[in-house]
């Protein structure tokens, strides 16, 4: 009976383009809902198929508040759908109090709502959740824990089916290709050993590796991807505890004993060379280090031995510094503009800014700025 009002609505419309758009996509979330088999979980039921007035749109969608202290999931889920700041802090905030496959839910009824009429504020609420599955894939996915990121994929590739089924296929595209992005700061184990051919040659020799024998490009990969780990291992809590009690903020503590360790090792390896010609060699292995991380955006690195360098008992190694080569004095020179504190830290956020993938912020500047 819905289908015979829809397709009768559309024959006494005016025939145009958002018309058909609109009867299109009657039709599809009819095929969905008679479908035998569905892949959205059986306690959340869909929402049902038909057309609403704008005046039932607008119950579903607040008006934004100027001030928001609490709400319900849903009221929030609605807020966000309409506002263009609030849901990228509901966004960082969510996995407080629900999980991810539930937003996402939420996220697609408000969509399938949306789509039950085409106004000018169904125009903005679709827009607006394809910019929040944009912002979400691009920062919250990476981070989630193996299993949640499998179960709020499934969801979102259904998410994207339906909005292929919609006629929003350019939208797809766009966050399909998000999606492919391959960043090294959070590469998977299978996909960090397709990138780098093991075994290493160094490897392959039975006497004990030295830390020179070692290319800086296989150190800093690996060294990206084990401090990466810990790096997303940090919980948001966390973040706000930190000034309040440092106990309870066990990831946080890990990055810093992990951060010390780091530094304390390259130091070990400047400091145990007596002769100056072989501390210029594992100097200049340790600024290529620093200055492949900065390449690859683990900027906690870069910043763990830029200011191991200020340290007293490296700093004073004036002979050492004015030894190195040119190329690698340019690259010193670089990094040290990059991690300079002056004018709190300008150069590092304008970096952070501009970034348009992923990368490592510093520890120390997480907690102490």
């Amino acid at each position: 009976m819905i289908t015979y009002f829809t397709l009768r609505s559309y024959i006494k419309s005016d025939h145009s383009s958002d018309s058909r758009i609109t009867f299109q996509t009657e039709i599809q979330r009819h095929l969905h809902l008679i479908k035998e088999t569905s892949n959205i979980p059986i306690d959340w039921q869909e929402p049902t198929p038909g057309q609403i007035t704008e005046k039932q749109l607008q119950l579903h969608f607040p008006q934004q508040m100027n001030k928001i202290e609490y709400g319900r999931l849903d009221e929030l889920i609605g807020l966000a759908c309409i506002s263009p700041t609030i849901y990228k802090e509901f966004i960082w905030g969510y996995r407080l109090f629900v999980s991810t496959q539930e937003v996402l839910f939420q996220f697609l009824q408000r969509f399938e709502i949306a789509t039950s009429i085409n106004c000018s504020l169904s125009k903005i609420i679709k827009a607006r959740i394809v910019s929040i599955l944009s912002y979400w894939s691009t920062t919250i996915l990476p981070l989630l824990p193996e299993k949640e990121k499998q179960d709020a994929l499934k969801l979102f590739h259904i998410f994207l089916q339906r909005m292929k089924d919609y006629g929003m296929k350019k939208q797809v595209i766009l966050l399909e290709n998000q999606m492919r992005r391959e960043v090294i700061v959070f590469l998977s184990p299978e996909n960090v050993n397709n990138k780098i051919r093991l075994p290493f040659s160094y490897l392959l020799n039975q006497n004990k590796f030295k830390f020179i024998e070692i290319p800086f490009k296989d150190f800093s990969e690996q060294l990206t991807y084990i401090t990466s780990y810990y790096f997303r291992s940090i919980k948001l809590f966390e973040l706000f505890l930190w000034n309040k009690c440092h106990d309870e903020c066990k990831t946080l503590l890990k990055c810093i004993k992990v951060f010390n360790a780091i530094q304390n090792f390259f130091a070990i390896q400047i400091l145990n060379k007596k002769n100056i010609f072989k501390r210029c060699k594992i100097l200049q292995h340790i600024i290529d280090i620093a200055y492949y991380c900065y390449t690859l955006q683990n900027y906690n690195i870069v910043v763990c031995i830029v200011s191991l360098f200020s340290t007293s008992a490296i700093h004073r190694l004036h002979k050492t510094f004015n030894n190195i080569s040119s190329l690698h004095k340019n690259k010193f020179n670089e990094l040290i503009g990059f991690a300079s504190p002056n004018n709190n830290w300008l150069i590092y956020r304008k970096k952070i800014r501009r970034s348009k993938t992923y990368c490592m912020c510093s520890i120390y500047w997480i907690i102490f700025k």
